[in-house]
C-alpha cells in the first residue's frame, strides 16, 4: 500500500487497510437541507441587523456593512471548504495505530487507546468508522466535524492525545472495521 511521506510507520509497523473519503455532495441530503436552513436564517439575520443600521444610523459606516457581508460570505463558503478538507484526507489502519492524513499532515490514535469502535451512518447517508468512546456524544450528528477534529485529550501535566477520531465517509468501511478486529 502506498503511504505518503507525512506518514511516517514505524519500525515493524504495517499498513492493514487504507482508504479515503468517498465524493459527497454539500447540498445533497438532510445535512445539506440543515445548511440551507443555517444559510437562510444567517441571510435573514444579517439582513434585518443591516436594515436596523441603515434606518437608525444618521451617519453610515462602511465597516459594519462590509463586516456583516464578509459575515455572510464566510458562512456560504465554509462548508465547500470542509468538503475540500475532507476529500483529501487519507485513513489507515496499521497493527500498532489509526492514521487519518491530509496534505503535509497526519494524526494518530493508537490502537491501544481505541477502547471501541464502531460503523456508523450519519444523516447525510455516509458510512463512517467512529474510534474511541470519547466521541459518544452522538457523533452520528455531527460526523463531518469530527471527521476533520479528532478529539483531544488535553490533561493538565500531561501531553496531548488524540482519545477519538473519525474515518468520515469512507469507501470500504466494513474492511476498515475487519482491520480494526485483527
Amino acid at each position: 500500500m502506498d503511504v505518503p511521506k507525512t506518514v511516517a510507520l514505524r519500525s515493524g509497523e504495517r499498513v492493514l487497510w487504507e482508504g479515503k473519503t468517498e465524493p459527497f455532495g454539500v447540498l445533497s441530503g438532510p445535512a445539506g437541507r440543515a445548511i440551507l436552513r443555517q444559510w437562510l436564517i444567517g441571510a435573514g439575520m444579517i439582513a434585518a441587523i443591516l436594515a436596523l443600521y441603515v434606518t437608525d444610523t444618521r451617519y453610515l459606516s462602511a465597516v459594519p456593512i462590509v463586516t456583516l457581508c464578509l459575515t455572510m460570505a464566510a458562512m456560504l463558503v465554509i462548508p465547500f471548504l470542509e468538503r475540500a478538507r475532507l476529500l483529501r484526507r487519507r485513513y489507515y489502519i496499521t497493527n500498532e495505530r489509526a492514521i487519518v492524513a491530509s496534505g503535509s499532515r497526519a494524526a494518530s490514535m493508537e490502537r491501544a487507546a481505541i477502547d471501541e469502535y464502531r460503523l456508523c451512518e450519519g444523516r447525510d447517508g455516509a458510512k463512517s468508522v467512529v474510534l474511541g468512546s470519547a466521541l459518544r456524544h452522538e457523533p452520528d450528528k455531527e460526523l463531518r466535524y469530527l471527521g476533520l477534529y479528532p478529539e483531544v485529550n488535553r490533561e493538565p501535566g500531561q501531553a496531548p492525545f488524540i482519545d477519538g477520531m473519525v474515518f468520515y465517509g469512507v469507501e470500504d468501511a466494513e474492511a476498515a472495521e475487519h482491520a480494526l478486529a485483527r
